[in-house]
């Protein structure tokens, strides 16, 4: 990493250093949810089913395979899994039934 860009971190963020390993960080970050992106895209023009491809770069990046991103991110993103999934089933309950 460049000095120019150390130097202009450290003034616009006093107390912080950025590191080779933060940048590392977030680029596993962002190429999670350019993934999560694109698959739900692929998935939804193959398969017409749009929630197979983030389920699998789930698996892809999680434990199972390869295990990319640390365990506080996928801790994270489980817990908002699970939030997402009961606004689904609140949803459900609220939308009326057509009689």
């Amino acid at each position: 990493m460049s000095r120019a860009v150390s130097r202009f971190f450290s003034k616009t963020h006093p107390g912080r250093e950025l590191t080779v390993h933060s940048v590392l960080i977030i680029l596993r970050l962002i190429s999670f949810f350019i993934s999560l992106a694109g698959a739900e895209w692929l998935a939804d023009k193959v398969l017409r089913a749009s929630l197979i491809g983030p389920i699998v770069i789930g698996v892809i990046y999680g434990v199972p395979l390869c295990n990319v991103l640390l365990g506080e991110w996928q801790e994270t993103f489980l817990t908002l899994g699970y939030l997402g999934l009961l606004l689904i089933i609140f949803e459900g309950a609220l939308i009326p039934f057509p009689e």
